[in-house]
């Protein structure tokens, strides 16, 4: 479902922030406009000088290869990043996802922002940028990709996330990058896409108990289960990548990835660090046929914390993450990983609607989440992309 703009204009109006910002208005969007970057920009045009916060805050960068600091981002994360369900659930990233999900091969390294109370010096804030050589209509270009933006709840009326964006953005591009691109649940200025997500209960007795499946009239819990068991699948050659492989995989993924409007370009490197197997992070296999990788798939691993029962403490959530396949049909290969997956003792498997998921959604008894993804650009104007034509993943 694609959102419809022109009725969100009103509470964009107020948004004085971003309407003053490198982006694509809601003023604008009905008029000719031509895609690429909105304002070409120069190293002399970035201040070098911090941007300015209220008095009682300072500016302080992240190792996230220090210990204590990135154990201060998880807290600050845990406590108050994605909550759902007026607070009963929680997503928990652990320590190992964060230096995973954080430091890319070439990483910024001053590009891990926090706020801290300068009383106390207490991490408040957080926000990251990272690198990404992104593929845009043919047109590959260097970017910035924001995530992990996060008040702590005391402050959050302060502005601090107009702050923090505005310092992120000078900071990317003082290291050279003039655009960026996000991800929001909300609707801030005009998405470029926008993806929903869909959900596989894996363990239907667990996530029975914790209120997330239920129960249709007429049925009971044991027919549920039958109903939810996972088709029986066996690809001959399926196997975990290894680092052999991911000359590979680049390959194939690169081929695959055309086929797509928008798609990130993976080196050897970039390949390596974001998919060879991190038990408990992210998960991937190929399929080999007479010594070839032929297919490609992964997922990461979320875990989330629920407040709302006794003995059950969360959950996890298994994401379908990148894929390439030429041989194997993409339902065969999503249904095994799903199958893999519930064998590691994971309980929901998670996807949205982007590249070509719609495929598989139906017939693998996927269903609809409440819950939508907003695609934006910084400093760049496109025409809007269908998930269908978006090959892109925000972790």
């Amino acid at each position: 479902m694609i959102v419809e703009t022109k009725k969100k204009a009103p509470l964009f109006a107020q948004h004085s922030f971003w309407n003053n910002q490198l982006v694509v208005k809601y003023c604008d969007e009905d008029k000719e406009r031509p895609q690429g970057i909105i304002k070409k920009l120069e190293f002399k045009d970035i201040s070098t000088v911090p941007t300015p916060l209220p008095e009682e805050f300072e500016w302080c960068i992240i190792d996230v290869n220090n210990m204590e600091e990135i154990e201060e981002v998880y807290k600050l994360l845990k406590d108050h990043y994605m909550e759902y369900d007026k607070g009963k659930q929680k997503t928990t990233l652990t320590i190992d996802f964060l230096r995973w999900v954080l430091a890319p091969p070439g990483y910024f390294k001053d590009c891990a922002v926090g706020i801290r109370l300068k009383s106390t010096k207490e991490l408040i804030g957080f926000a990251n940028s990272a690198p990404a050589k992104i593929s845009l209509g043919g047109t590959v270009l260097d970017m910035g990709s924001f995530s992990y933006l996060c008040i702590e709840r005391r402050f959050r009326a302060k502005r601090l996330p107009s702050f923090i964006t505005t310092e992120l953005i000078r900071r990317t591009n003082l290291n050279g990058v003039w655009q960026s691109f996000f991800t929001s649940s909300k609707v801030i200025f005009v998405p470029f896409s926008e993806v929903w997500f869909y959900g596989r209960v894996l363990n239907y007795t667990k996530l029975f108990e914790l209120e997330y499946a239920s129960i249709p009239s007429g049925s009971s819990l044991e027919e549920e289960i039958e109903k939810n068991r996972l088709p029986t699948v066996d690809i001959k050659g399926f196997r975990e990548m290894t680092k052999e492989d991911v000359p590979q995989v680049v390959k194939i993924l690169a081929q695959y990835l055309k086929r797509f409007e928008m798609h990130p370009v993976f080196t050897e490197e970039t390949v390596e660090h974001m998919f060879l197997t991190k038990k408990g992070i992210v998960h991937s296999y190929v399929v080999e046929s007479e010594k070839a990788v032929t297919d490609f798939v992964s997922f990461y691993l979320v875990y989330y914390t629920v407040h709302r029962h006794e003995t059950i403490k969360g959950f996890s959530a298994a994401n379908l993450y990148y894929y390439a396949v030429t041989k194997t049909p993409l339902k065969e290969l999503v249904n095994m990983v799903m199958v893999t997956a519930e064998k590691m003792g994971v309980d929901t498997f998670d996807t949205s609607d982007s590249m070509e998921n719609k495929t598989f959604i139906e017939e693998l008894k996927f269903e609809k989440l409440n819950d939508c993804q907003h695609f934006y650009f910084q400093n760049y104007s496109f025409r809007k992309i269908l998930p269908e034509e978006l090959g892109m993943h925000d972790i």
